[in-house]
């Protein structure tokens, strides 16, 4: 199984999301500039990286907190609030159930049928979300790994129903930037928590770098929980000015719209993929005549070796899951080619 991006040098790495136009050329300036930082302690709560966040999202500083990547947030938020009960909405990323259960939350999958349209998996969940009530409910929104978006009016119920019993949600946005979603939080809204990542849009995940916005009481019971410099001085030197290169932004959009597409279509074609409808840098198959294990190992006996991401640890899921992470224009060609000679050779 192939998690966390974890292939050998040498094999084309699909099994991660990671934004291929944040290119070496293009971090040297920012990264020569903030060499300096190295020598100094970071700003303890990282204000520098706060308030171009909260300019970047129209969203008061108060209102969040930075940590080393969207996990530690994660966890912090998890040791700060410690909900009794915890719904997790699946198949969907598994440290969620990670951090809760570490501090003793009661957790709950609320496993959807993937074979059900948006509109009837959407009601399912509020019927359940209703009948449990639960302290709160987590849900990734595109979500990790189908690429699913739900809609707006169901996450504004969610939240209300939520409200009602002092219940908070949890959604996970890391993965919006890639369509160009908003962010659904704002202070009205005390009782949503939204999670994001820094590192797969902005390519850097060896920075580690990622944020929650919340309402202050929760932001201040964070803080009391996290762990003092969570933020590394060259994370907050060079996120700020990667934030506002809008050059990057224009090839990001670019490339997306072109390689989404380019792969979607060439996956179409293949008999025994079908892929799912993804709004992210990511596109989620179900397999047909074959298992997960068994394309991965024909891939990485190819010329150009490469691997996909199974998805068997996932709730919900089998081995005949796969996940496939948009790379460069070139890798995107060289994936579809493999593919299909894998057809030509196995069904003729």
């Amino acid at each position: 199984m192939l998690k966390h991006g974890g292939c050998a040098k040498g094999i084309i790495d699909f099994s991660i999301n990671i934004n291929p136009c944040v290119t070496q050329k293009l971090l040297m300036p920012y990264v020569e500039k903030a060499v300096d930082e190295v020598g100094r302690y970071p700003d303890i709560q990282g204000n520098s990286l706060v308030k171009k966040i909260a300019e970047v999202e129209n969203v008061a500083a108060d209102h969040i907190i930075v940590g080393n990547g969207a996990s530690d947030c994660l966890y912090t938020c998890a040791r700060a609030l410690k909900p009794q009960t915890v719904l997790i909405i699946e198949p969907t990323f598994t440290e969620y159930r990670r951090a809760f259960e570490v501090v003793g939350s009661h957790v709950l999958s609320l496993t959807i049928d993937l074979s059900d349209q948006q509109g009837i998996i959407e009601e399912k969940l509020i019927h359940q979300i209703k009948k449990i009530k639960g302290d709160m409910v987590i849900l990734c929104n595109p979500n990790n790994p189908t690429g699913a978006v739900y809609s707006e009016a169901f996450i504004e119920q969610m939240i209300k129903i939520q409200a009602a019993h002092k219940g908070f949600v949890l959604l996970d946005a890391s993965f919006r930037q890639f369509e160009g979603l908003s962010t659904y939080f704002n202070e009205k809204r005390w009782n949503l928590i939204e999670l994001m990542s820094l590192t797969k849009y902005y390519g850097v995940p060896g920075l580690r770098c990622g944020y929650l916005m919340a309402t202050k009481s929760v932001i201040m019971a964070m803080k009391e929980e996290q762990v003092p410099w969570s933020v590394n001085g060259l994370t907050l030197e060079i996120m700020p000015g990667l934030m506002a290169d809008m050059t990057l932004v224009k090839a990001t959009q670019e490339w997306y719209a072109a390689e989404k597409s380019k792969i979607e279509k060439a996956l179409i074609d293949l008999s025994f993929v079908k892929p799912m409808k993804s709004h992210a840098n990511f596109i989620c198959c179900r397999l047909s005549n074959v298992s997960a294990y068994t394309l991965n190992k024909w891939l990485g006996h190819q010329e150009s070796p490469m691997a996909l991401r199974t998805c068997e640890d996932f709730v919900g899921m089998g081995d005949d899951f796969i996940r496939i992470g948009l790379k460069s224009a070139l890798n995107n060609d060289q994936l579809i080619e493999a593919l299909i000679r894998y057809e030509e050779e196995v069904y003729g």
